[in-house]
């Protein structure tokens, strides 16, 4: 008797094999190729002007929601941090009064 078992590793869409996240890529050519963010924050330090892009996204079987912010500055990614990863379960969304 053979049996086979399937492992999935959740992957996020900003790490494929066609397409990853690298620093020093344009703000341009990063949403054309992850698409537009849920929202943004943008401000201004040094003379520069610093924008935080934020994503969330589905993972393993749309049971895990996650998370990403991404950080460029005068329109060049400089940094990118990943959220905390949360149940869909346990996802609660933020309401304010």
């Amino acid at each position: 008797m053979v049996s086979c078992v399937t492992v999935y590793k959740p992957q996020s869409k900003f790490y494929t094999q066609s397409k990853a996240v690298e620093l020093g890529m344009s703000k341009k050519q990063f949403i054309k190729t992850f698409g537009y963010p849920l929202t943004k924050n943008m401000y201004k330090k040094d003379g520069k002007l610093m924008e935080v892009l934020y994503y969330g996204e589905l993972l393993d079987y749309s049971q895990f929601f996650v998370e990403s912010e991404f950080y460029f500055e005068d329109g060049v990614l400089i940094k990118q941090l990943k959220g905390k990863l949360e149940s869909v379960n346990d996802y609660k969304v933020k309401v304010e009064d």
